[in-house]
C-alpha cells in the first residue's frame, strides 16, 4: 500500500522493519539533497498554515 505525505510517496505496510527502513533512507536522501528538501518543507509548511474562516463560532453555533 502507498501513502503520500508532505508530496513524498512512502511505499510497504505499516510496522514492517524492510518498508520501514526503505522509507527512512528516502526520507535520509530528500533532506541530504537541499533543492528537494525545500519542496518538501514548502508543501508542510503551506499546509500548517492557518487558513481563513469565513464563519465565527457564533454564525456555527446560531440556531435557526
Amino acid at each position: 500500500m502507498n501513502y503520500i505525505i508532505a508530496g513524498i510517496e512512502f511505499e510497504g505496510h505499516m510496522h514492517d522493519a524492510l518498508c520501514d527502513a526503505k522509507n527512512t533512507a528516502e526520507l535520509f536522501a530528500i533532506v541530504r539533497n537541499e533543492e528537494r528538501c525545500n519542496v518538501v518543507l514548502k508543501t508542510v509548511m503551506d499546509a500548517l498554515k492557518t487558513k481563513n474562516v469565513s464563519s465565527t463560532l457564533g454564525d456555527i453555533l446560531r440556531i435557526y
